[in-house]
């Protein structure tokens, strides 16, 4: 019985991602540019956009794989990338939350099997995503500060260079990580990967398992050596002088 229940949620989970991926697209394109996207007629994606229906099971699955296969996620975020003497900026993205919205619909189905339980973000630009990406997980959310909230408390916390000359130290509260915890990582921009290690070490302190991690944005090729296995990236830039100009 629990097993046929499960099977149900899951399905009724999939239909309505199904919607909510729609509602969230009409906010930016048109009907007849989403019938391209998905191969449904205008009538349907607007019965399913207005609630007047909820597709069926293989119905759902075919909007939701033709629309993040299709669909450029990837520039999207260029397009509201800017550069700037050396310094990328994300404002734009950050504040586009249909944009997070996707990426944490995306992040979903990757990791929506792996059984993730905490979110893990450091104290950065990263966190509405994070924010998303837990609640689409159904994941307690963890945020690795810069410094120590509560004097009183146990905290792990580890260092790590953020410019030849400085250093950070990033602290989360013992009670918020436990052993067997099943723990994804998510960034904002990763470039020399030293923050995502951070938080590795953090994990593993703790006793966590560390099923993957999951970036907005990174830059050229040094955070491959970091040592995490299962690292996503919506998108990677190889030369950030290329990007548009502020």
């Amino acid at each position: 019985m629990a097993g046929r229940e499960k099977r149900k949620h899951a399905e009724l989970e999939t239909r309505l991602m199904a919607v909510e991926l729609l509602a969230l697209l009409k906010r930016r394109f048109t009907y007849r540019e989403l019938e391209k996207l998905t191969g449904f007629s205008n009538g349907m994606l607007s019965r399913y956009v207005t609630g007047q229906r909820v597709p069926r099971k293989d119905h759902a699955e075919k909007i939701i794989s033709s629309i993040l296969s299709r669909l450029d996620i990837r520039m999207l975020i260029l397009e509201k990338l800017k550069e700037s003497r050396g310094y990328i900026d994300l404002q734009l993205i950050l504040s586009d939350i249909l944009l997070l919205k996707l990426v944490a619909l995306k992040a979903k189905l990757m990791f929506g099997e792996a059984g993730v339980n905490k979110v893990l973000v450091p104290e950065t630009g990263g966190i509405p995503l994070a924010t998303l990406v837990a609640s689409k997980l159904d994941a307690d959310l963890v945020i690795a500060r810069r410094r120590k909230e509560n004097p009183f408390q146990y905290y792990y916390e580890v260092s790590l260079a953020e410019t030849p000359f400085t250093s950070i130290t990033l602290y989360v509260p013992q009670q918020l990580l436990h052993r067997g915890d099943r723990v994804l990582l998510v960034d904002d921009l990763v470039q020399s990967g030293q923050t995502l290690k951070a938080l590795a070490e953090i994990a593993r302190k703790a006793g966590s398992k560390i099923v993957g991690a999951l970036a907005l944005i990174a830059v050229g090729t040094s955070w491959r050596r970091i040592g995490i296995d299962n690292v996503h990236v919506v998108l990677e830039i190889a030369d950030p002088s290329k990007i548009l100009v502020a």
